[in-house]
């Protein structure tokens, strides 16, 4: 048996957005597709749900009987907008938020044929965001209602396919001096990190095989950062659960876009003085951030 095998070199449309007009459906009519970000690795999975039999008399299994599918998909980039980081972030707001489900979309050529794979119904359960000197490192969970199998046909009528990326992705210089401020005050940081989990509910009723609804509940956004030690400011408001008002990081100074996060309450500190080591002492600070929206 002779074959072509697949490389992520062989990617003819990157990974890339429409929002859905119907949930679950594939956006047939003219599609405009947006690209997600530069560096992109997407891990898919797909489960069968199914229940297995034994019976009196035999050894071996009897029956093995579906009764459902679960799908997701993992997806981790270095952005080049606030595009995608809105939809696992914002509260449910119209369009651009957690309200509107995706239609995603790329191609690749498996053995020799171009094939399209879509992925239906997708809403962000978990958003990570991590910026670092080197880089902002994106990375979240998507739901979704469907993962079809991959075709040689997409099915669209006059879509407008997202070209590759062409911009600089972000990194921690991308920001511009002085990207954290707390309470008003600026911090030097060497890394800061923020999570939200938007805690999908999938609804799947007796007689269906994928989820029907797929609808976000409550909204919970962890935050932690380094700093270097010089004064017992930050330590003490952990002891004393101290609500910051406003906490903004700048993810880029072109706009500027932000992480603007409300009512902050840092209620861990660790540190590590270390007599055999070369560096200056680092403060780590995690805590709970009532509320969270990111720049459009």
């Amino acid at each position: 048996m002779s074959y072509k095998p697949t490389g992520p070199w062989d990617f003819q449309k990157v990974l890339q957005i429409v929002e859905e007009t119907s949930y679950g459906s594939k956006v047939t009519a003219s599609p405009a597709f947006q690209a997600i970000g530069a560096n992109v690795y997407v891990k898919e999975n797909s489960k069968t749900m199914a229940s297995y039999y034994y019976t009196q008399g035999r050894r071996d299994l009897y029956r093995a009987l579906k009764y459902g599918e679960v799908h997701t998909f993992n997806v981790k980039f270095q952005p080049l907008d606030t595009r995608l980081i809105r939809y696992g972030t914002e509260l449910p707001g119209g369009s651009g938020t957690i309200e509107k489900s995706l239609n995603f979309l790329y191609s690749e050529i498996l053995d020799g044929v171009e094939n399209y794979q879509f992925y239906l119904g997708a809403r962000c359960d978990i958003t990570d965001i991590e910026i670092t000197d080197s880089q902002v490192q994106l990375s979240q969970n998507w739901i979704c209602k469907d993962i079809p199998e991959e075709t040689t046909t997409h099915g669209l009528t006059t879509p407008a396919f997202a070209s590759f990326p062409t911009a600089d992705p972000w990194t921690g210089a991308s920001s511009g001096a002085n990207p954290l401020s707390i309470g008003g005050t600026n911090y030097d940081t060497a890394r800061f990190h923020v999570k939200v989990d938007q805690k999908l509910e999938a609804i799947k009723p007796n007689g269906e095989i994928q989820i029907k609804m797929l609808h976000p509940t409550k909204r919970e956004v962890a935050v932690d950062f380094d700093v270097w030690l010089k004064d017992t400011t930050l330590k003490a408001a952990v002891r004393a659960l101290t609500n910051y008002s406003t906490v903004e990081y700048t993810l880029s100074s072109a706009g500027p876009k932000k992480i603007s996060l409300g009512n902050v309450r840092w209620d861990e500190r660790d540190v590590t003085k270390d007599a055999g080591q070369d560096k200056h002492t680092l403060e780590k600070f995690s805590g709970r951030a009532e509320t969270v929206t990111v720049t459009a």
